[in-house]
């Protein structure tokens, strides 16, 4: 039985949200106090909190973080909101399945060797990019959620959540889920999963809170976004194939097929050839 065809059953796993004894996970509300979401230049951030009943009046406590990082171009965009109840519901279908026993893949990032990191974004991204691509496979191309999901074990949902959002990365002690946006562009969801896969892997998402970006490169959080899209970047579009394919100055053909090739937008190739120096400024703004 997969994660998803789990989550199908839809109130099949009701019981687990009564349960008293059952973890489950709530965003927290916005109100005055510790729990209140805040804006810092462009992204949302508020904490969200695993709590267990307890036989104590009703009352909830407060037990282990789920953290949560996710790309949302609008303030006002109600879809981050329905994308946090997804990642909540095959959370709590992924303890479930837990808690009976069954047989699933193996634990997040199982196999995962984090590399020795410098600091410094640009050089992080590829670096990362590197040692992701020694567990992937030939097929990464043609499937990038389910090569992600079989490597390194983070589930994968994808459903239309309306205008001005990407894509989230949650994690938390049972799982580890990326949710995209399917109204996004096409482009955008292959994108999306692989700078999502940037957050799990250096560990953004292992530290408590809730972070949606309104702005991916906002002084906020500039480093996780700079690494991540420069992870993405690298991963998408390796620097061994691209170096390879160019003998000469880039012209349009040539542009086009590499967009062809590696199935991306021709703002984020125009973007990865102006920081490998293939082409200026104004060549990049043409492009893309």
């Amino acid at each position: 039985m997969t994660l998803s065809s789990a989550v199908g059953a839809g109130s099949r796993w009701n019981r687990w949200n009564t349960n008293p004894t059952r973890p489950r996970y709530a965003a927290s509300p916005a109100h005055r106090g510790d729990t209140q979401p805040v804006d810092i230049d462009g992204s949302r951030i508020g904490p969200v909190e695993r709590t267990e009943q307890v036989q104590q009046g009703g009352l909830a406590r407060a037990r282990r973080p789920a953290a949560l990082a996710a790309r949302d171009d609008s303030h006002k965009s109600p879809a981050w909101e329905a994308a946090v109840k997804r990642a909540e519901a095959l959370d709590e279908a992924d303890a479930a399945l837990n808690d009976l026993g069954i047989t699933r893949a193996p634990s997040p990032l199982n196999d995962w060797q984090r590399p020795a990191l410098s600091g410094l974004a640009i050089g992080d991204g590829p670096t990362l990019a590197d040692a992701a691509r020694t567990l992937l496979t030939c097929h990464f191309r043609a499937d990038v959620p389910g090569e992600i999901e079989s490597a390194f074990g983070i589930h994968f949902a994808a459903q239309p959540l309306g205008p001005g959002f990407d894509g989230l990365s949650w994690r938390s002690e049972d799982t580890r889920i990326i949710v995209i946006n399917t109204d996004a562009a096409w482009s955008r969801q292959r994108f999306t999963p692989a700078h999502e896969l940037g957050h799990h892997l250096p560990g953004d998402v292992d530290t408590r809170g809730l972070l949606v970006d309104t702005n991916v490169m906002s002084t906020g959080h500039r480093i996780p976004e700079m690494r991540a899209n420069a992870f993405a970047a690298a991963l998408l579009m390796p620097e061994r194939e691209i170096r390879e394919r160019i003998t000469g100055r880039v012209t349009p053909p040539l542009f086009a097929s590499l967009v062809g090739l590696f199935l991306v937008s021709s703002d984020a190739l125009a973007w990865r050839l102006k920081n490998l120096g293939f082409v200026d400024d104004t060549e990049r703004s043409d492009f893309g």
